[in-house]
């Protein structure tokens, strides 16, 4: 056997030394690592016997700006940040509230408004986060311009504080169009949303009564005005109704199956759609004062009722691992249900009506806003 040169030798073990403290540079533990997979962190309070036991954190009210919030998500790549979006009035837009450390000792928060929220903010009724940090909202209302048309859709929104309601805020003659990043107006009372891909967004069609796809595809700059490279899949028999006071009606995608999870308010029940079923049947007119890139039918939707029963007012809805957690806004419980065949796990019971919006932690903390109270709570487990 031939010796090795010492050279060598030294050279190995050099290697092996900056191999091993990279391996271990890459193992970063705790909330705010964007890169931990935390699919499997489920609710505490579910998964034991302290279903019946839980305690509830008021961790915002109005002292913090919450006023009749809709809904409320955790930033992608911050995931120690909640975002609550409020509805605001016919005649203001709606705002947000950032949460920084929900619940914990050190937690700050702060409200923004954007500088033209009154048309690309109107009335929201829902938020989701994309994966790339960008986000976009659900209009409530029939037409974002208050002229008796119809003209409203969602819009797409910068999740970076540098961005996000501070370019074109305040507004000033001339300047940007407030922080929007795009928006298109073929969805009035777009009364939920659920991210798809990229800027992808599936939009419960409130006025429409069907689901469709909006792909904002490439965004303008902030406050811009060049909406025109969207794409427009709409799904004509996916049929929806939206609910007479106009409560939101939130969705959640699972991005495993494809299927996507509808609360529909109207009719006390939860639909579902897979979104990878369908076939274009042909083209479709944009409103005439919107130029798109594409508008098309889509039919024949897999859709199925997936829970009808033992709820009254579903409103938020929500996917960890093999569950689907469902919160009632008339009588405040909160119900988990098994993914694979739609049956009752177990529910929680707030007793308090109002609640909206809910969203789970990296962590498997629940957090709920409820529109009557004007809070943000967080569920523990006793």
């Amino acid at each position: 056997m031939k010796k090795i040169n010492s050279f060598y030798l030294l050279l190995i073990a050099v290697i092996l030394t900056i191999s091993s403290c990279s391996k271990e540079e890459d193992i970063v533990d705790g909330p705010n690592n964007p890169d931990i997979d935390s699919s499997s962190a489920v609710p505490e309070f579910f998964l034991s016997d302290k279903m019946n036991t839980p305690e509830f954190l008021q961790i915002a009210n109005s002292t913090q700006g919450i006023s009749i919030p809709q809904d409320l998500d955790f930033h992608p790549k911050r995931s120690n940040e909640l975002w609550v979006i409020n509805k605001g009035t016919y005649n203001s837009g709606g705002t947000t509230v950032h949460i920084t450390n929900p619940g914990q000792v050190d937690q700050s928060s702060f409200k923004l408004k954007d500088g033209n929220a009154w048309h690309f903010m109107a009335l929201p009724t829902s938020l989701d986060f994309g994966d790339n940090g960008n986000w976009a909202s659900g209009t409530g209302i029939l037409d974002a311009n208050r002229r008796g048309g119809k003209f409203a859709g969602p819009s797409l929104w910068s999740g970076e504080f540098d961005i996000y309601a501070k370019v074109g805020t305040p507004y000033k003659s001339g300047g940007p169009n407030g922080s929007h990043l795009d928006m298109v107006h073929q969805s009035p009372y777009a009364m939920g949303i659920a991210h798809a891909f990229d800027n992808a967004y599936w939009i419960f069609d409130g006025n429409n009564s069907n689901i469709i796809l909006y792909d904002f595809g490439q965004p303008h700059v902030a406050g811009g005005s060049d909406h025109d490279d969207v794409i427009l899949k709409r799904f004509t028999d996916v049929q929806v109704e939206k609910e007479l006071k106009l409560l939101p009606s939130h969705m959640v995608l699972d991005k495993n199956t494809g299927w996507l999870y509808i609360a529909e308010t109207a009719n006390s029940r939860i639909l579902r759609f897979n979104t990878k079923s369908g076939s274009k049947k042909g083209s479709m007119n944009p409103d005439p004062y919107e130029i798109v890139a594409e508008y098309s039918e889509y039919i024949n939707g897999e859709t199925e009722v997936f829970i009808d029963k033992g709820i009254l007012s579903p409103v938020g809805i929500e996917i960890r691992e093999d569950r689907l957690f469902v919160s009632d806004y008339e009588n405040g419980d909160i119900i988990a249900y098994n993914l694979t065949d739609g049956s009752e796990i177990g529910r929680v019971q707030t007793n308090t009506k109002g609640i909206c919006g809910i969203n789970i932690s990296a962590e498997g903390q629940l957090f709920y806003v409820n529109m009557i109270s004007n809070e943000v709570v967080q569920i523990i487990a006793k």
